[in-house]
């Protein structure tokens, strides 16, 4: 087990939380606790998860990612996910959350 690193920055027109490590039942809830942070301290419409160095994802860490798109309708933001890692994408694809969450694949 890796842990979770959580950094984020400013992109035109966006809040990016850039995460590194695992998301999985030890971590989902600290990347809700994060984005609802940014979330809620940024301007931005469009509130994004960057995936790319994200080494393993579990059910809690895909929940994780569903409860986010939830919350951001709520409170009236845009949620995507940027940049899965393969293992990520892959296992989105398996779940079929790939057609529920916005995925942008490869960003910079």
């Amino acid at each position: 087990m890796t842990g979770l690193l959580v950094d984020a920055r400013d992109d035109p027109g966006e809040r990016v939380l850039m995460l590194t490590g695992d998301i999985d039942l030890a971590t989902a809830a600290d990347v809700i606790a994060a984005w609802l942070w940014e979330a809620s301290s940024s301007q931005a419409d469009l509130v994004a998860v960057d995936l790319a160095q994200v080494l393993f994802i579990d059910a809690a860490g895909l929940g994780s990612l569903v409860a986010l798109r939830q919350i951001a309708g709520t409170m009236r933001r845009s949620f995507v996910v940027r940049n899965p890692s393969a293992q990520a994408l892959r296992i989105m694809r398996i779940c079929g959350l790939d057609g529920l969450l916005e995925v942008w694949p490869n960003v910079t």
